[in-house]
């Protein structure tokens, strides 16, 4: 990846160079997130296709290559979330005080192929899942997942407390982790 960004300051590769290069090393990632949003492998290679389809027309204005992989990120969930305005969105409200965890413990998602962790995180309303997918599988700093999103710094970092409370909330009730639980 340095190199394609030496190459972009230098001014050797053309633009639909760069953005197929670019593209390509964040494609399986942009797969991912799009799976887990839309929960359906056939929408979300749409959705990949869709957002893929945005950032190729604007990529020109684009000023810092360097921050494509936040930029096609939040393309894929504008995206996603324009084809779902007409649904009533999952609301935060309707969660009960004994879903949270009071401990302040998280969960560091390292790999999601665990089946048992995957349908967990899809189980999450997805204002909870996305943040937390951004920020543990993609590694996303909280401002970067705030600009993604669009929201206040301090909503990332309460959206990212209370998914990983719930997610280790819906773990530890389902069996996994249960023998870490006893030995601690």
């Amino acid at each position: 990846m340095r190199g394609l960004f030496k190459r972009i300051k230098s001014g050797v590769s053309d633009s639909g160079e760069i953005y197929e290069e670019l593209l390509l090393a964040n494609l399986e990632a942009l797969y991912a997130f799009a799976l887990r949003l839309t929960r359906n492998p056939h929408a979300a290679e749409d959705l990949v296709q869709e957002a893929a389809l945005k950032a190729f027309k604007a990529f020109g204005k684009l000023r810092e290559k360097q921050r494509f992989k936040g930029w096609i990120f939040q393309i894929l969930r504008n995206s996603f979330l324009d084809q779902h305005t007409a649904r009533p969105a999952e609301s935060l409200e309707d969660l009960d005080e004994s879903d949270l965890v009071e401990d302040g413990a998280t969960l560091l998602v390292e790999r999601l192929l665990n089946d048992e962790i995957g349908k967990a995180l899809d189980e999450l309303p997805v204002d909870y899942r996305t943040v937390v997918w951004l920020s543990d599988v993609e590694g996303f700093a909280q401002r970067e997942i705030s600009e993604i999103l669009g929201c206040p710094m301090g909503t990332v970092g309460s959206r990212l407390y209370r998914g990983r409370a719930l997610l280790r909330r819906k773990l530890i009730g389902s069996g996994t982790h249960r023998s870490q639980a006893r030995k601690s």
